[in-house]
């Protein structure tokens, strides 16, 4: 679970925003309307809060993939994308610890039966 308010910037033509859904050292997931077959082979993402932006960190995308819709006949649809942040450098490595610890909250799963 990640910090509500947080959000990442795909460089793509259309340069594609969406909310961070989970995140770590290696990769991260996001949310996003889509109102066509959007092409998000980006090779950079910026990371964004209300406190804390971290640019330009090279990435790959792993997949894209539709959420469960309520609604089937709708022009929008969400969609989950996922990424693999590319080689960083000793500083983005840094800022990405702390965005992580910072920001990146951990549920356990509810003991009670």
């Amino acid at each position: 679970m990640i910090h509500d308010g947080s959000y990442a910037v795909l460089h793509t033509p259309e340069n594609k925003i969406g909310r961070i859904v989970d995140i770590s050292r290696s990769g991260l997931a996001l949310t996003y309307f889509s109102t066509s077959n959007d092409n998000l082979a980006a090779s950079k993402i910026d990371i964004l809060t209300d406190q804390a932006s971290l640019k330009d960190f090279p990435c790959s995308s792993v997949s894209d993939t539709p959420m469960a819709d309520d609604q089937p006949y709708s022009q929008i649809t969400m969609r989950r994308h996922s990424i693999q942040f590319g080689d960083l450098n000793q500083q983005q490595q840094q800022d990405l610890d702390q965005f992580v610890a910072r920001y990146h909250h951990y549920e356990l799963p509810d003991q009670r039966q």
